[in-house]
């Protein structure tokens, strides 16, 4: 059976790489552990457009 767990980052999070760790067991008691690696950049995007106009 395949479970599905969600969670939601809080806005306030500080910037910084974290490591979310995943453990999951079977019925057996057989365990695994998987790592995702996660970087929060809260800053904001800075875009910029240049127009020319002729003559």
């Amino acid at each position: 059976m395949i479970s599905r767990t969600e969670c939601t980052i809080p806005e306030s999070t500080p910037d910084s790489l974290y490591t979310i760790i995943i453990t999951g067991q079977d019925d057996l008691g057989n365990a695994t552990t998987n790592y995702l690696f996660l970087t929060i950049d809260n800053t904001p995007y800075h875009i910029s457009q240049r127009i020319h106009l002729n003559g």
